[in-house]
């Protein structure tokens, strides 16, 4: 299954405290002398500005339109796609495979129907 959420990255909070050590590590180069200018610029432009985490609506259009429902809500639908080592020409998996998305129980209780084409 592949949904909305796996193009976000992972682990972002801990990346993003990572960068925020390693630019203040920088700045600390800086006002001790240990780069130049020069070298800090660089390097400067190499970290990125955002201090936040990336959501579903910071996607790019292109690459959420599968994913964006006709009023625009992101992030609920999901393509279910073959496990590895699994064929769709094999009938006995894809009947298995088609009842496991035709009714799925949330942990809310609420009850998502699959449907797509075999």
């Amino acid at each position: 299954m592949v949904s909305l959420f796996d193009l976000l990255p992972k682990d972002q909070a801990p990346k993003l405290a990572l960068v925020q050590d390693i630019a203040a590590r920088l700045e600390s180069a800086k006002r001790r002398g240990f780069v130049t200018a020069g070298e800090y610029q660089k390097l400067r432009a190499r970290l990125p500005s955002r201090s936040a985490p990336l959501t579903l609506s910071d996607l790019p259009e292109r690459l959420a339109r599968p994913f964006t429902e006709k009023d625009g809500t992101r992030g609920r639908i999901v393509y279910i796609v073959p496990s590895d080592g699994r064929s769709v020409y094999d009938v006995h998996y894809l009947m298995e495979w088609a009842d496991a998305f035709r009714e799925v129980r949330l942990p809310s209780g609420d009850v998502v129907h699959g449907t797509g084409e075999p």
